[in-house]
């Protein structure tokens, strides 16, 4: 699993780029890059959630950890993402301290399941660790 929480936490300087054309193809070239995150943008960006499969797909094989800009602080946004795998999930228009809770309550509302469900859905694994899963998670409130 990516360390993109852990190095957050640690104070880390993170290199990341945003794509909002909703294609694997360049997200596999912008992670090839380098980048630590990648931020797929549904929100604003070309694609839509059947596009976020395929690019975090094409984010599995370099360092970048794919992270998605969600339409809103809704729980099945947070969830239909964090089941395709993402990293991480960029909340809009978080700009009060009930807006903050909302989003934090959208990405945990079982953080167990949705942390192992990626996990079994796109590698296949015999074994899960859901607590090193479910702290692997990042939330990045947007304004």
């Amino acid at each position: 699993m990516k360390s993109l929480r852990q190095r957050v936490q640690q104070g880390a300087a993170l290199l990341g780029c945003f794509l909002n054309l909703g294609s694997s193809l360049t997200a596999e070239i912008i992670d090839m890059a380098g980048f630590d995150w990648v931020l797929i943008d549904v929100e604003h960006g070309a694609g839509s959630e059947r596009d976020v499969l395929p690019q975090l797909q094409a984010l599995e094989h370099t360092c970048g950890a794919g992270v998605v800009r969600v339409e809103s602080t809704a729980r099945q946004r947070a969830h239909r993402v964090l089941d395709l795998g993402a990293h991480g999930i960029m909340f809009p228009r978080v700009n009060t301290a009930e807006e903050a809770r909302s989003a934090v309550a959208a990405r945990t509302a079982n953080p167990h399941i949705r942390a192992a469900k990626p996990l079994l859905v796109r590698a296949m694994l015999v074994r899960v660790h859901v607590a090193a899963a479910t702290s692997s998670v990042v939330n990045f409130p947007g304004a």
